[in-house]
């Protein structure tokens, strides 16, 4: 009979936690309402695929999840850039749509990180 080692050998990343690197939000185009989050990670030496893939990826998990994307644009933000416990929304008023923190009491912040 075999003998199995005592310890496993670890993982070059088995000691760290995958950080995620990019975060593609879906947001409402006419009304800046974000319905859905999606983060990716890559461990190190793989590069992330490019954003229309990342972008089909959060699609498809919105979907699986019920929500009708027809209606939606998308966002590539660093995580970093993301405040745990703050509501956001998308600014559409600009060309260029921008991320907005929801001012306590003006809206409902539905927060997109979980709870703290």
């Amino acid at each position: 009979m075999a003998k199995h080692p005592k310890t496993r050998p670890s993982s070059p990343s088995a000691d760290k936690l995958l950080a995620p690197e990019v975060a593609v939000i879906l947001y409402n185009k006419q009304t800046g309402v974000i319905c859905h989050v999606h983060f990716f990670s890559a461990t190190n030496g793989i590069k992330p695929p490019d954003k229309k893939e990342l972008e089909d990826m959060a699609s498809a998990h919105a979907v699986k999840d019920g929500h009708d994307i027809q209606m939606h644009g998308a966002m590539h933000i660093a995580p970093a850039a993301l405040k745990r416990g703050v509501g956001y929304r998308i600014s559409v008023k600009k060309r260029a749509p921008s991320l907005v923190e929801i001012k306590p009491g003006k809206l409902k912040p539905h927060n997109i990180l979980g709870d703290a």
